[in-house]
């Protein structure tokens, strides 16, 4: 559950984070606690037709190209709120 207006201000930083080229990842919390700088982590899983952040960035935050849609949408991991907002783009055109 997010607090009121957490989804709008993270949607902003994401289009911050393209403006500026800072793509970067995010990762699923698996057991909370702290992190320290120098400790290490393990991939646990992996979908097989992942995209990187940089190309659903692209999608959603600049101009149209279907390629770079298609592959976006087609990829298994993305995040169904992405999704909506991707397919809400292509619906707008």
């Amino acid at each position: 559950m997010f607090e009121a207006g957490t989804e709008a201000r993270f949607a902003g930083v994401l289009e911050a984070d393209h403006r500026f080229d800072a793509d970067g990842f995010y990762l699923k919390v698996l057991q909370s606690g702290s992190v320290n700088t120098g400790d290490n982590w393990d991939l646990q899983d992996r979908f097989d037709s992942a995209v990187s952040l940089e190309l659903v960035n692209q999608a959603a935050y600049r101009p149209f190209e279907a390629d770079v849609f298609g592959q976006v949408l087609r990829s298994e991991g993305l995040v169904p709120e992405w999704k909506d907002m991707l397919l809400a783009k292509l619906n707008a055109r």
